[in-house]
């Protein structure tokens, strides 16, 4: 329960600046947290595998349209990416880590 709490305080953390967090981020928001925590190591579908890569895109195009400042976005990245690494770990063998999803990560790392 702890992680849970931890995560949704990462995502949901407000800046002064913006009260009002989209309802489009808190879909983003409780999709990322499933992939990230509910599913476990070894058990994820391809359709999973392949939402990964598009939840990235979508924290990335959202950058300037979100409460969260791009260190916050560089953390979820992150986590998503290690999530596939975890799953490849695993033994899943259809985790395959792109140079799309690196390229995400340090993009939003260097902004």
């Amino acid at each position: 329960m702890a992680k849970y709490q931890d995560f949704m305080l990462l995502l949901h953390s407000e800046t002064p600046s913006q009260r009002h967090v989209p309802k489009t981020e808190h879909l983003l928001t409780n999709a990322t947290f499933n992939v990230i925590h509910y599913i476990t190591p070894g058990c994820m579908t391809p359709s999973d595998l392949a939402s990964i890569p598009s939840l990235m895109a979508a924290w990335s195009s959202r950058k300037k349209r979100t409460s969260k400042t791009n260190a916050e976005i560089a953390i979820i990245l992150e986590q998503l990416l290690k999530r596939v690494i975890e799953e490849r770990k695993a033994g899943n063998e259809n985790a395959i880590l792109t140079t799309r999803m690196y390229t995400m990560v340090s993009f939003i790392l260097s902004s």
